[in-house]
């Protein structure tokens, strides 16, 4: 089971600590990371020791609220480009939409991740939990599909319109299953996103 070993207390940042995977993973990359963790309205800083690991499948960050004290709901509402799905958590104390927003950093510089998903767990180990999923925003735009090999996430900077709890990160590849024989060999240059020039 993944433990927070430690933390860095400072005033936006934590260190995380990754040190083994659940058993009803899929990719050898996914990682679930225990919290609870304070989402606030300002940026702040989750650092990741040892860093996510990169698999050649598309990964998404998710965060997971598991405590029954939010749902997803669907709101047309749109204030960000990088908002690609409807879905958002709704808290059910008091019916407030909670609109997280993700970066991470990779190989040292940030770079703003898209929410692209809703997911409803049922597995053991993650059950009763709800998770919004965010993906690299620029998939899909001619862009590439697979973060590199070499690529170091070493941390994660979230946001959100109000305060809530996040339950557990988790990083994963919700299509290995499709083809879990996939190495990195089968990947053609031109599916790495390139990440030079970009950061926000």
């Amino acid at each position: 089971m993944i433990g927070i070993l430690t933390r860095r207390v400072t005033a936006l940042s934590v260190l995380l600590s990754c040190t083994a995977c659940s058993d009803n993973l899929s990719s050898p990359a996914d990682q679930i990371i225990d919290g609870p963790f304070l989402i606030t309205t300002q940026w702040k800083e989750f650092t990741f020791e040892p860093h996510l690991n990169t698999a050649p499948y598309i990964q998404r960050f998710q965060l997971l609220s598991c405590d029954e004290s939010s749902e997803i709901t669907y709101t047309s509402i749109k204030n960000d480009s990088f908002l690609y799905t409807d879905a958002r958590f709704k808290r059910l104390s008091d019916q407030s939409i909670i609109e997280p927003e993700v970066k991470l950093i990779i190989d040292n510089k940030p770079y703003r991740f898209a929410l692209t998903s809703s997911t409803y767990y049922s597995r053991s180990d993650l059950k009763n939990c709800i998770a919004l999923g965010y993906r690299f925003a620029d998939i899909g735009d001619d862009n590439g599909l697979f973060l590199s090999e070499k690529s170091k996430i070493s941390a994660a900077i979230i946001k959100s319109n109000t305060n809530f709890i996040v339950n557990k990160f988790y990083w994963n590849a919700p299509n290995y299953w499709k083809a879990p024989d996939e190495t990195w060999e089968d990947v053609l240059p031109s599916d790495i996103i390139d990440l030079s020039g970009l950061s926000n």
